[in-house]
């Protein structure tokens, strides 16, 4: 598993959301290492944290349990969690697991994120809202 933050801190926009490159495989192994840096990422986002998952080339069930909890911390500290890119066999098992309607997937473009999952629902918006419910 390879980690690779897009915009490394004291370089990054403070506005933009915050992008991770994830590659190579999220399982039984890899999981605690990368549960433990998306931790620390967490610590510097601000409302948006996507997670670039065209690297990713298999995920098991710890994979997901890890982007479940990734996402679970970021809901209470009001941060929104997307995904972008993610491979067909991604695809299908986001799909399948029906995280694909609760994880926002996003298509990234050098001015902001565009939301495409199934709801419409913009991942910028999911985050203004989920900040107001805590407020």
């Amino acid at each position: 598993m390879t980690i690779a933050d897009t915009a490394p801190f004291g370089r990054a926009d403070p506005l933009a959301p915050t992008t991770i490159q994830l590659a190579g495989e999220i399982d039984l192994f890899t999981g605690p290492t990368l549960r433990e840096a998306l931790l620390s990422v967490l610590l510097r986002s601000r409302s948006l944290l996507i997670l670039d998952l065209s690297g990713v080339t298999f995920c098991d069930a710890r994979g997901l349990s890890v982007l479940v909890g990734i996402q679970n911390r970021a809901r209470a500290m009001g941060i929104c969690l997307a995904l972008t890119a993610p491979r067909r066999n991604m695809s299908r098992l986001l799909n399948i697991t029906g995280l694909d309607r609760t994880m926002p997937i996003v298509h990234t473009s050098p001015s902001r994120p565009i939301a495409v999952n199934r709801n419409g629902t913009d991942p910028n918006r999911q985050a203004a809202a989920a900040m107001e419910k805590m407020q």
